[in-house]
């Protein structure tokens, strides 16, 4: 939160990405190369998993499955983005 809603201007939010970036090129959506594979063990236990609520549903199941195929985001090359940042409105209105 960058400034809070006072009279007569409106509230404003900067949202920073010190996430994980990695490139969009053909065959990095299932690379198996583990810098890449950051989300692939998130928690053993639903409260752990709960923190990676901003994981698209693919990545969510592939990281599940530790024995099923690696998937780290699903064409278009935006879209772990865009839900990620879905989910995150979804926080600020929702709490």
């Amino acid at each position: 939160l960058v400034a809070r809603e006072e009279a007569g201007t409106p509230c404003r939010l900067k949202i920073l990405d010190l996430g994980v970036m990695i490139s969009s090129e053909d065959g990095m959506e299932s690379n198996k190369n583990m810098a890449v594979q950051a989300f692939r063990r998130r928690g053993d236990t639903d409260e752990k998993r709960k923190r990676y609520d901003w994981l698209p549903w693919e990545v969510r199941e592939a990281c599940d499955d530790l024995q099923g195929p690696t998937i780290n985001f699903s064409r278009p090359g935006h879209s772990f983005d865009v839900f990620s940042l879905g989910v995150l409105v979804l926080h600020l209105l929702v709490g």
